[in-house]
């Protein structure tokens, strides 16, 4: 008989006073556990301790290796980053006058206004909402945010799947940008005069990916290099050299930065890797595999001797590009650099 078939005895057992007064001390050590969660959530965050577990995100972790649904990860993740610039609210949870939902909606709504109106909150201001905020229902505390600012309170973005193959959007656009898409699909009516805005949104991403996808780059570079050797008459090899090239004069020479990698290697270390995250924790096993904020790393760091030829080369996500810099250089002189880190 495992433990919770036991409590479940128990509790059967017991008095209506002594249940419900066990209940009530078993909420309040709730919240106090709660609150020692998001203490250690964020000095993992800190310490970025989720990378040496092979996960590119403090979320990926608390979702895959804490157990926690997305929704609930994101609840905590969020009120956890909101009590590092007020660590009062973590009594306010302890007390119960507050609970993570309405601490993840404020801070939502706060990343909102940054981003929407290039707008910040002072430490200060941050309590004084939240003081609003307690005891309040979610009904309430989104009209204080509607009071507070009408656009960003509104302007909340959700996804959500309706079938096997589509996903619906709600998303809230300025006029301006309304504007920009009503341009588009007046330029593209001749040819497409009945545009919905999904398939706009469709060819806007074809044409962007055109011009930034790796993958797409490597497709038109092979494709050229084929052309040219047919043109030529004569097979060429592949340009996948293990240095770069050489400059043509010493002063070009100088002008290279020691980071700069040849447009040939970082074709040929993307393709390599498969334009992924090529992280491997050592104490899991688990490979990273993002494709999220994808950079060319050096295995040897440039500052320690590393050249960017393509054995020193390497992809990986922007959260393992900041963890190996730590390992190798440390966490007191990347937190110079990283805010996070502090």
């Amino acid at each position: 008989m495992n433990n919770l078939t036991q409590n479940l005895l128990a509790a059967k057992t017991l008095s209506d006073e002594n249940l419900l007064s066990q209940l009530k001390h078993l909420a309040i050590e709730e919240r106090k556990l709660t609150t020692q969660v998001l203490e250690l959530l964020r000095e993992v965050e800190r310490r970025k301790l989720y990378c040496g577990l092979g996960f590119s995100s403090l979320f990926e972790y608390a979702v895959k290796e804490l157990g926690y649904s997305e929704a609930s990860a994101s609840r905590r993740i969020n009120s956890m980053r909101l009590i590092k610039d007020v660590p009062s609210a973590a009594n306010s949870i302890a007390m119960g006058t507050l609970n993570l939902s309405t601490l993840s909606t404020v801070q939502c709504f706060l990343k909102r206004e940054q981003r929407d109106r290039g707008k910040t909150y002072t430490v200060d201001e941050k309590q004084k909402l939240l003081a609003k905020m307690e005891n309040r229902s979610a009904r309430e505390c989104e009209k204080i945010l509607l009071q507070v600012s009408p656009q960003s309170a509104k302007s909340k973005e959700t996804s959500r799947a309706v079938s096997p193959t589509q996903t619906e959007l709600k998303v809230v656009v300025s006029d301006e940008l309304m504007k920009k898409f009503e341009k588009i699909k007046g330029l593209l009516a001749h040819s497409q005069p009945s545009l919905s805005l999904s398939q706009l949104f469709e060819i806007l991403a074809d044409r962007t990916l055109e011009q930034i996808d790796p993958d797409r780059q490597n497709e038109r570079r092979a494709q050229r290099d084929e052309r040219k050797r047919a043109k030529a008459g004569t097979e060429q090899t592949p340009v996948l050299a293990d240095a770069p090239s050489t400059p043509t004069s010493e002063s070009s020479l100088k002008s290279r930065s020691k980071r700069f990698v040849p447009a040939a290697i970082r074709a040929a270390v993307w393709q390599r890797d498969e334009g992924q995250c090529t992280f491997v924790s050592p104490e899991t096993g688990n490979k990273c595999e993002s494709q999220f904020g994808l950079q060319v790393d050096h295995i040897v760091p440039v500052a320690l001797g590393g050249a960017s030829q393509l054995s020193n080369l390497r992809i990986l996500c922007a959260s393992h590009n900041t963890w190996e810099a730590i390992q190798k250089i440390g966490h007191s002189k990347m937190s110079r650099y990283i805010k996070d880190l502090r």
